[in-house]
């Protein structure tokens, strides 16, 4: 670190950090809002592993999403896409 220059704790270069409780609150805030963020949320959701979400988001029918790089599902479409997905 270079001499004469105090960097607050809790900070990083360039980037803002965020209230982890912040961060819980808004993934619960969009559970209920029917947004299922993540794999670890699709998966307990479905109540599967999330190597399982993982492969199930291979297949191009089934309707979860990876923009910018994070798994993303919408319940409703989930629930209608088991109860029409073929055995």
């Amino acid at each position: 670190m270079p001499q004469g220059k105090a960097v607050d704790e809790g900070q990083t270069e360039g980037r803002e950090m965020t209230n982890p409780v912040d961060d819980v609150l808004a993934e619960i805030a969009a559970w209920r809002a029917g947004k299922l963020w993540g794999a670890s949320m699709i998966a307990a959701f479905l109540g599967v592993s999330e190597s399982w979400v993982y492969d199930l988001a291979k297949d191009p029918n089934c309707p979860i999403y990876k923009p910018s790089g994070r798994y993303f599902a919408l319940k409703s479409e989930l629930i209608e896409w088991l109860r029409t997905k073929p055995a």
